[in-house]
């Protein structure tokens, strides 16, 4: 009997010696933050883990990161409570941002296409809103598009705006027509049709500033052409006739973009007095 206890005390002792230490599997916390360990006694670390339905990123010595982790040349968002990755639209601060969950999380930016939406985020992945310019890549030409509240790029859509009407391309890209650009298109032939290059310069263009600016470059125009067609030429009946006609044309120019006839008169005078600069 005494044999038989021995025997079964020494077996259980061996066993005991050779089974492998078990660890709780499962979410630690320490002085440097939080940590998970596995049943083998390692512990996650240096990036992004799967751990159940979520992903957690950590550092070399395996503590859970939080916010934004540039992890292999990537922005990834890890929620400040719990730790777990950010998937989809998420909002920090008061700025949206696009998770995208075909790259594993990545921040998103640039152009972006969910359905028949479209929206553009920046280089910092910030969801733009309203107004805002973007250069284009190959002619270096800036343009302006405006998206809603929710940063859906409007296009394919024409509106009024005050005095002006403002079209939306297919590719989302303003233009604007004013009474100011009709009347200068039917005055030297431009397109009725302008790209808005700057809030600024939409919130300024007029009629006046529009027809303001044609003048001065019409005067400049028939100005040289007094200074090198008819100036130099010897007093007599070629000249006078030359400069009749010219006359009758800056009359007539000057007249269709409405300029006063004392102003007329006075350019003409400056002109071949060679006053006018």
């Amino acid at each position: 009997m005494r044999k038989s206890v021995g025997i079964a005390l020494l077996s259980l002792m061996i066993s005991a010696a050779g089974a492998a230490t078990v660890y709780a599997a499962g979410w630690q916390q320490g002085a440097g933050g939080w940590w998970y360990e596995y049943e083998d006694g390692s512990y996650a670390k240096s990036g992004i883990r799967q751990i159940g339905d979520q992903q957690y990123a950590f550092d070399q010595n395996g503590y859970m990161l939080q916010g934004w982790q540039y992890i292999g040349f990537k922005w990834y968002y890890f929620e400040p409570e719990g730790g777990a990755m950010a998937i989809g639209w998420k909002q920090v601060g008061d700025k949206w941002y696009y998770l995208d969950p075909n790259d594993n999380g990545a921040m998103y930016t640039y152009w972006l296409d969910i359905g028949k939406d479209r929206y553009y985020l920046d280089e910092n992945g910030v969801l733009q809103t309203g107004l805002f310019y973007l250069s284009d890549s190959t002619s270096g030409s800036k343009y302006a598009y405006q998206a809603d509240a929710n940063g859906v790029l409007i296009r394919n859509k024409t509106v009024e705006l005050g005095d002006r009407t403002v079209r939306y391309d297919s590719n989302g890209i303003m233009m604007y027509k004013s009474e100011a650009t009709k009347l200068k298109a039917k005055i030297d032939g431009s397109d009725p049709w302008q790209y808005v290059l700057s809030e600024k310069e939409l919130k300024e263009e007029s009629t006046d500033n529009t027809i303001s600016e044609a003048v001065d470059d019409l005067k400049s125009d028939l100005s040289d052409e007094y200074r090198e067609k008819i100036r130099g030429l010897s007093r007599g009946t070629t000249k006078d006739r030359k400069v009749a006609s010219w006359e009758s044309k800056v009359r007539k120019k000057l007249a269709d973009y409405l300029v006063d006839s004392w102003e007329i008169e006075e350019f003409i005078y400056d002109v071949e007095h060679g006053t006018y600069y």
